[in-house]
C-alpha cells in the first residue's frame, strides 16, 4: 500500500503541466523559462496543447532526454560478435 495521499499521487501523475509548474520542475525563472520554451520550441520543443493550455509533460520529458542524448538511437549499437572472447587466458577455447 502506498503511503502517499490520492491528491499527491494524482498531482504526481499530471500529464499537462503550466509553464510555471514546468519551470519549477526544471529549476528556472518563470520570464527566463518563457524565452527558452519560445526558443525551444523551435527545435520540437512541445507547444502549449489547444486544448488544455498546457504543456504535455511525457512529450517535454522526451524533448529533453532526446536533447541531452538520452533517445532511443543515442546508444551505440552492440557490436556484431567476432568470435569467443579471450579475457587474457591462453587456455581459453
Amino acid at each position: 500500500m502506498s503511503d502517499a495521499s490520492p491528491r499527491t499521487e494524482a498531482k504526481a501523475a499530471t500529464l499537462f503541466v503550466s509553464d510555471a509548474q514546468l519551470a519549477a520542475v526544471l529549476g528556472i525563472g518563470e520570464d527566463k523559462a518563457r524565452t527558452i520554451f519560445r526558443t525551444l520550441e523551435r527545435d520540437g520543443f512541445p507547444a502549449r496543447d489547444p486544448i488544455f493550455g498546457r504543456r504535455y509533460f511525457p512529450a517535454v520529458r522526451a524533448f529533453l532526454d532526446r536533447r541531452a542524448g538520452l533517445g532511443v538511437h543515442s546508444a551505440p549499437l552492440p557490436l556484431a560478435p567476432d568470435g569467443p572472447e579471450n579475457w587474457g587466458d591462453d587456455n581459453a577455447n
